[in-house]
């Protein structure tokens, strides 16, 4: 087995009393990482799902749970961070039996998570207090638009779109769903968007500025970038500043101080391993109980300050967690989680015969 630590990535995590918790992108596992110590732990797998990677795509913070949103995952998930326990619920059924299953956003509003789709064709409704799973709204193939940013407003749920100028307003009450023509959605030179205080902004990846648009005034402002060629992914509202992450062509954060309107970059906060290598470099933010945090399939953890200062964490694994992942894997009967980790984690060499029997028996049963 490798001696060598190895980076974990995930999209789909919350930060909770001094831990990130999170589904880690490439194999199937629950894990945390203290920020403090800087350790990273194998808590437990997703017994019930059946694929080993890339299971969720967001995680949300509510009390003490957290809860995931399923990509390729057949459940919705919820964990309690006390006890660690994770319970399960099944997506609605639909007529269509052969639906995709896949989620890719989703908000919180009045005790309820509102769950946006990839490609499923229906918004979930997840009631925090009755625990119901239920779908929101159901539509056909010509209403979907990749969701690039959501929010409540007016009782409805706004969904930017991928879609040009075209978003989705769904009614919270009827569930009924319209197609909405504004300043709501997006082209590819804008990937993303985020939602404060009124507000929408629009994250500039092939522009050269960042958009803002007021959504009582129906106003848009914009902010020239002070390298045009510069590209961002992401951003987020920290308090006195909202901040923007680099694609893999930048190397710089892209920071607006929301009072005096001025722009202004970052140093450059990748050096060595942490240098991203793809120009594809996707984030997530992470929902935190305190703090602002995000993270990136890179493997790279990012801590923002109040004061837009940005510090980098990794969560890695050493080799007896592997071997921990190994072993519950190996009880559970999971041996494509096993070759899949042998991949990931470079722990090939204990993968035993009876482990590759086993896989090609399920496979032909």
């Amino acid at each position: 087995m490798s001696d060598k630590m190895c980076k974990l990535s995930f999209l789909a995590g919350v930060k909770y009393r001094g831990k990130i918790f999170f589904s880690a992108m490439q194999i199937n596992g629950l894990f945390s990482y203290d920020i403090i110590s800087k350790t990273t732990e194998f808590i437990k797998v997703f017994e019930r799902e059946k694929i080993h990677h890339y299971l969720h795509s967001k995680a949300f913070l509510h009390n003490n749970e957290m809860w995931l949103v399923p990509f390729g995952a057949e459940h919705v998930a919820s964990v309690n961070l006390e006890t660690l326990e994770i319970h399960y619920y099944d997506i609605p059924k639909r007529v269509e039996s052969t639906d995709s299953l896949a989620f890719l956003d989703g908000t919180i509003y009045n005790n309820c998570l509102y769950i946006i789709p990839y490609d499923a064709k229906c918004f979930l409704k997840m009631d925090f207090e009755t625990r119901e799973l239920t779908i929101l709204s159901q539509f056909d193939t010509s209403m979907i638009n990749w969701s690039r940013g959501c929010f409540v407003s007016d009782e409805k749920l706004l969904v930017v779109s991928s879609d040009g100028k075209v978003g989705n307003r769904i009614d919270l009450k009827t569930g009924e769903c319209e197609r909405v023509y504004g300043q709501i959605g997006l082209t590819d030179a804008y990937l993303f968007s985020f939602y404060s205080d009124g507000k929408i902004w629009k994250v500039p990846y092939c522009a050269d500025r960042v958009l803002e648009y007021d959504l009582a005034s129906a106003r848009e402002s914009t902010f020239p970038l002070p390298n045009p060629s510069d590209r961002f992914f992401r951003g987020m509202d920290i308090g006195k500043y909202v901040i923007f992450f680099p694609a893999a062509l930048s190397r710089q954060f892209l920071i607006i101080n929301k009072q005096n309107r001025q722009i202004r970059m970052s140093g450059n906060m990748f050096t060595g391993a942490d240098e991203p290598k793809e120009n594809w470099f996707e984030l997530n933010v992470i929902e935190s109980d305190n703090g602002s945090w995000a993270t990136s399939i890179n493997g790279v953890i990012f801590e923002v300050s109040t004061e837009a200062r940005i510090t980098i964490h990794h969560a890695e694994v050493n080799k007896e967690t592997k071997r921990t992942i190994c072993k519950e894997y190996r009880e559970k009967g999971m041996y494509k989680e096993i070759f899949a980790l042998g991949v990931v984690l470079e722990t090939d060499n204990i993968i035993e015969v009876d482990d590759f029997l086993q896989y090609v028996i399920n496979l032909n049963t």
